[in-house]
């Protein structure tokens, strides 16, 4: 288990209060309002071990960036075939 960080605690506000499965981008873009000096490797790091906790998911989209999900309990995902 994971240190209990002020940065991982801004991740996962961001992710439990911002806009649906954020890119890692968005995430750090949201979290350097609390945290100016939050590096994109660290909100990478940290979603990483998050996701191994299971606290979080990560979501593979095809010609998109990995999108992450707060809900890691069973849900569907749906991409339209025609536009992404």
């Amino acid at each position: 288990m994971q240190r209990h960080t002020q940065q991982r605690a801004a991740i996962l506000q961001v992710l439990a209060v911002g806009q649906k499965h954020p890119t890692a981008q968005q995430i750090q873009q949201a979290a350097k309002r609390m945290m100016p000096r939050l590096s994109l490797g660290t909100v990478y790091r940290l979603l990483a071990d998050m996701e191994q906790e299971g606290l979080i998911v990560s979501l593979s989209m095809p010609k998109s960036p990995t999108r992450y999900d707060a809900n890691p309990g069973a849900h569907h995902h749906i991409l339209c075939v025609r536009c992404g």
